[in-house]
């Protein structure tokens, strides 16, 4: 799989005895299918959606392998789905790769409990390359901006505070009227990457601020930000933390150890 290195540093872990849930928008020829039932076995609850009848050749109930034959952008049948097989821990849109498509399926699928796991699951859209091709993108704002919407619908929390009402106008600003109309305020995190990104649909009750490591030197740091288990950044690591009042994040800031001995200086980095 092309993005295999990011896949297992987002999603469960292969190891386990629960059941993992996909939904998979654009089944095709069927070869992603048979890699999610080789990495998670028996665990595997997957469930395609195809335009083209043709993918049904993948379907395989005894294997827990569904494939259903309608369009992502039909909101009556992609809730029959959810309805039926969720709610999922994951849902990977590699269907039709326009903004407009990708766009429809976030705004069924991602405000939906009955179509995502709660309290957090992961919603996955592949092949953002399109962004370069006019076939499918008119304008590269129409892809990247699902991303920047998400990035702002991350920060809505901060709009309730009293810093924040301030900053906005005041009390009588509504912080509920700027909610995002699918992202609400379920956005816990996102990855991008070249040609993919990452959504973790929660509410974010643990604010994630930044702190440098004592540790320079090579020894393991858990939970670096955007690196899996022994690919930990030389710098940056994470430290959660409850929001303190007024909502701001308690955010240490130590200055960066580099292996030489030296720091870097200048803004905060935190």
């Amino acid at each position: 799989m092309e993005h295999a290195d990011h896949y297992e540093r987002h999603l469960p872990p292969r190891a386990g005895t629960d059941p993992v849930r996909i939904l998979e928008i654009g089944v095709q020829s069927g070869g992603s299918v048979r890699a999610w039932r080789q990495w998670y076995g028996d665990r595997l609850r997957y469930t395609g959606v195809d335009i083209e009848p043709l993918t049904k050749r993948s379907h395989s109930p005894s294997e827990n392998i569904f494939v259903k034959i309608g369009s992502q952008s039909d909101p009556t049948f992609m809730l029959s789905i959810c309805d039926k097989y969720g709610p999922f821990d994951i849902v990977i849109d590699d269907g039709g790769h326009t903004p407009e498509l990708i766009r429809a399926s976030l705004s069924i699928i991602y405000p939906q409990a009955r179509c995502m796991v709660s309290p957090r699951s992961l919603y996955v859209v592949e092949d953002t390359q399109t962004i370069a091709f006019r076939a499918y993108t008119k304008e590269p704002s129409d892809m990247f901006n699902l991303v920047g919407e998400a990035f702002h619908a991350m920060h809505y929390q901060y709009l309730n505070t009293y810093e924040g009402r301030q900053g906005r106008g005041g009390d009588k600003f509504k912080p509920e009227a700027h909610m995002h109309p699918f992202y609400r305020d379920l956005v816990a995190a996102v990855h991008a990457y070249p040609t993919i990104f990452f959504l973790t649909r929660a509410r974010a009750h643990e604010i994630t601020t930044i702190h440098r490591p004592i540790d320079v030197e090579g020894k393991d740091i858990s939970d670096a930000i955007g690196y899996g288990q022994g690919e930990h950044h030389p710098w940056w690591s994470v430290n959660r933390t409850k929001p303190t009042h007024g909502g701001h994040p308690h955010v240490a800031r130590q200055h960066i150890g580099k292996a030489n001995g030296k720091h870097k200086g200048g803004g905060d980095h935190s």
